[in-house]
């Protein structure tokens, strides 16, 4: 009996078939794609400008509707909330307008309680802001629209003087003499090459070995006279050498120099 009652369970098993046993490889295999697909990050979302044109920040745009400030007179804010969080405070993808170059909802340029009129000097008391100012100075450049990059700390507790006690050698408190560690503030390989070569400060050609003076040494650099040239005219406007005719005489001298080109009564003259 008990024989003939397992041969009669096992007549009941029926054969797995071809789609009983491909049904859950092909669930697995879907929910394995659809756990990937869910973690990346969203491929398909619009870049920036695709969102807002790449003016939405220029203001040199006031008037168009482009602009965001022209945007958001005409229309408020309400369709910036969705991206912006409440309040435009921003979420953890996507900044607020406070955090960049507005102190609070209403757009505004001036931190709330200062009386500050933006632009206006001095504003060396707003030190705690100057992160959200130097973001939106950042923006503007994009734009060429100033201040320059040396505002976002020169009269914000900078270190050391301004303008000619800084620049002019003849200057007690000339650049060149201080101790200053300038890295904390400036990229020295880009914001001192209007005189320097390199972020060592040198004043002569990377590899030239020219000793940096009036001599004949310097003519064989013509490739390297605007920075040349730029340092000069600071030097100038402070009543320091070199003349103005420097700049090129000696350099690409295509007629006699000195005398012979300057006395009228010489056959060269220029005159």
């Amino acid at each position: 009996m008990e024989n003939n009652a397992g041969m009669s369970t096992s007549r009941n098993l029926k054969p797995l078939t071809k789609q009983a046993i491909l049904f859950p490889v092909i669930i697995v295999i879907f929910c394995s794609l659809l756990l990937v697909h869910c973690s990346d990050k969203n491929t398909d979302a619009p870049s920036v400008n695709a969102v807002h044109p790449a003016v939405w920040t220029d203001p040199t745009r006031k008037g168009a509707m482009q602009y965001h400030g022209t945007y958001v007179e005409t229309s408020g804010t309400d369709s910036c909330n969705t991206c912006h969080g409440s309040a435009l405070q921003g979420t953890a993808e996507i900044s607020g307008c406070s955090t960049v170059c507005h102190f609070g909802p209403g757009g505004e340029t001036s931190p709330p309680g200062s009386d500050w009129p933006h632009g206006s000097s001095p504003h060396s008391g707003l030190n705690a802001r100057e992160q959200v100012c130097n973001k939106c100075h950042t923006i503007m450049r994009q734009h060429n629209i100033g201040p320059p990059f040396c505002h976002d700390c020169h009269g914000q507790g900078v270190n050391h003087p301004l303008g000619q006690p800084w620049l002019d050698p003849k200057s007690p408190d000339y650049h060149g003499k201080s101790n200053i560690d300038c890295t904390a503030c400036h990229d020295l390989a880009k914001d001192c090459n209007q005189c320097h070569f390199g972020s060592t400060g040198s004043n002569a050609p990377a590899g030239s070995n020219w000793v940096h003076g009036n001599n004949p040494q310097h003519q064989t650099y013509p490739a390297d006279q605007t920075v040349c040239n730029k340092c000069h005219d600071v030097n100038r406007s402070y009543g320091n050498p070199p003349a103005t005719c420097h700049d090129c005489h000696e350099i690409v001298a295509n007629h006699p120099l000195g005398q012979l080109w300057l006395d009228s009564k010489n056959a060269q003259f220029h005159g």
